[in-house]
Order: C-alpha cells, then structure tokens, then sequence
C-alpha cells in the first residue's frame, strides 16, 4: 500500500496506470470503498 502524508494525515491512494497522463482524483465517502466507483 502506498500512502501521501497531507498535512500529518496518512492518505492511501492507488495508481491503476504508468501512463502520462492527467492525475483523476477519486474521493468516496468514510464508509464507503474503491467498489463506489465501480461499473
């Protein structure tokens, strides 16, 4: 897992390509999981 210190706060985050591109940030809801932004 891979986490992005922000302001002291642990935030895990996930990269699906290496291709260059523009970054897409995702945010789900406290309870919620990556599966919110499925299909």
């Amino acid at each position: 897992m891979s986490f992005i210190d922000l302001r002291g706060h642990q935030i895990w985050h996930q990269e699906w390509s290496k291709r260059k591109a523009e970054p897409l940030l995702l945010l789900h809801g406290g309870l919620s999981s990556t599966q919110s932004f499925a299909p």
